[in-house]
């Protein structure tokens, strides 16, 4: 199964991952972060893959996306990170979010940063 986890406050992330989701194909949940810790019961379990998808802005993750993301628990399962840019630069942003994914214990095994409107 594929579990999704995005922050999306201008709603273009949430197209990204929406799209993605469905470009993998079979069992899969999208988990909206924008508002909030998940309140969707979402057992990751071995064998499973997460996809973490944050905006950029000024070449970082949002903090609260970041907050966000260090509450989930990746139990050593595979991860996917992305991270959605208004074409200036991601600078680091992509490194933070494997970071992050990292230290919440998952096995990131791809990361990719793609270009979208521009929020502001």
């Amino acid at each position: 199964m594929l579990h999704t986890f995005f922050f999306s406050p201008s709603d273009t992330t949430r197209r990204y991952a929406k799209a993605m989701t469905e470009a993998f194909g079979g069992d899969s949940q999208l988990i909206d972060l924008t508002h909030g810790p998940c309140e969707v019961e979402c057992d990751l379990i071995d064998g499973d893959t997460a996809l973490l998808i944050s905006p950029v802005y000024a070449g970082r993750i949002p903090p609260m996306a970041a907050d966000l993301f260090r509450q989930i628990d990746g139990h050593g399962m595979k991860a996917i990170v992305a991270v959605i840019y208004g074409n200036r630069d991601y600078d680091d942003a992509l490194l933070e979010l494997a970071d992050i994914a990292v230290e919440d214990g998952f096995e990131v095994v791809a990361a990719g940063a793609f270009i979208a409107q521009h929020c502001i």
